[in-house]
């Protein structure tokens, strides 16, 4: 709750520094790996070396939170991130084969509070928190997805100061 009060009040600090994303990727893969649980693998894909201005710490706690919430979904199966540079634009895929996401609650699921599955643990801030940083990075997040057949968490920040 003190990482979105900072987040709405402005107090929350970036600093963009220049690094290998590919670099933060294969950290992040070593690191998550004693997260997932038993019956899900994670697969993050690691690029050759592509050098972004970012704010490594908060492109590392948005992919955090959306592997954790994919994870907390995926009773088995795969969740894969995947990222690429385009037009000075990080674009960054957290993929999973969980239980999906209904038309009506994708619009909901980045408001703060929801919860789609009452008993699943956590407030319902991870994913506001990903939308705040994302937007406060210059970028867009948005989920694909479909009952059954997994969700694809997809955003967008700028690469530039």
């Amino acid at each position: 709750m003190l990482l979105m009060a900072s987040l709405e009040s402005g107090e929350y600090q970036m600093e963009r520094v220049e690094f290998d994303v590919s670099s933060l990727m294969h950290d992040l893969s070593e690191s998550m790996h004693g997260h997932i649980h038993d019956g899900v693998e994670l697969k993050i894909m690691v690029h050759e070396s592509i050098y972004v201005c970012l704010d490594p710490n908060s492109l590392r706690r948005v992919l955090k939170a959306l592997i954790l919430n994919a994870n907390k979904f995926t009773p088995a199966g795969t969740i894969t991130v995947d990222y690429k540079v385009e037009d000075d634009m990080l674009n960054v895929s957290v993929a999973d084969t969980c239980i999906g996401i209904a038309v009506e609650d994708r619009k909901r699921i980045f408001g703060k509070f929801e919860k789609l599955d009452h008993f699943s643990q956590g407030l319902g801030l991870g994913l506001p928190i990903c939308k705040s940083i994302v937007e406060k990075l210059g970028g867009r997040i948005g989920v694909e997805s479909e009952p059954g057949c997994g969700s694809t968490f997809r955003f967008s920040v700028t690469t530039i100061s």
